[in-house]
């Protein structure tokens, strides 16, 4: 049975206004330092997987905002021989669930623009990107790899296409009927999902806007993105 976390000593904070999701268009102005994540436990007590995560900062234009993202990745991944269909298999189903949506969503998924392809700004830059890092001597040194990735973003500035979501906050409370922790709106924006900055792919989101009552916006003006 679910325990409800003690009562705030204070008055309860509401959450803040809902935002709409943001479109916007930048580029990449930094890339940090490589670090390992914290490991711990997953809900059901195994251990969890561990990623390099390597910072990223993105500086919007034409009236976009800024943002913050992280690459996240394994040394084994980086290897065109890889198999993200196969090579999870007989883990712990939370153990999978954890490296499938992670590889998917910082390496690469049919159909989707993940993190080093939209942050390369294009499919070609993306797959010349990867050659870059494929390239690295030893995968296993993270500092190599990272500055593998650092000096082909930052070499050229390449216009690159991500949508901002608002930020949720765990509180310390649990939901009674859930079991689970209760997440509350805040006022700020995290980097969710990249796309890549063609006319074609700017002119279906601002359709995709005009046709979400408000829940979705351009950040940035159609007329001077191009």
């Amino acid at each position: 049975m679910a325990t409800v976390a003690e009562k705030p000593t204070g008055f309860r904070k509401a959450s803040a206004q809902e935002l709409p999701k943001l479109h916007n268009i930048g580029y990449v102005s930094s890339v940090g330092e490589p670090k390992l994540t914290n490991g711990g436990l997953t809900d059901d007590g195994e251990e969890k997987p561990q990623y390099v995560m390597i910072p990223v900062e993105i500086t919007g234009i034409n009236g976009s905002r800024n943002g913050r993202t992280s690459i996240l990745l394994r040394p084994e991944w980086l290897d065109v021989n890889f198999n993200p269909d196969r090579a999870f298999d007989g883990l712990p189903e939370s153990v999978q669930r954890s490296l499938s949506f992670v590889y998917r969503r910082n390496i690469g998924s049919r159909g989707e623009v993940s993190v080093l392809e939209g942050l390369a700004g294009s499919e070609a830059a993306g797959a010349e990107l990867a050659q870059a890092i494929l390239s690295v001597d030893n995968v296993e040194d993270a500092e190599a790899v990272a500055e593998a990735i650092r000096t082909f973003l930052l070499d050229e500035q390449r216009t690159i296409g991500y949508t901002m979501k608002q930020r949720s906050t765990k509180t310390d409370e649990v939901d009674p009927e859930t079991g689970k922790a209760v997440y509350v709106l805040d006022k700020q924006y995290d980097v969710d999902t990249f796309w890549y900055p063609t006319e074609k792919e700017i002119k279906r989101l601002e359709k995709v806007c005009e046709k979400s009552q408000g829940r979705q916006k351009l950040a940035f003006d159609v007329e001077l993105a191009f």
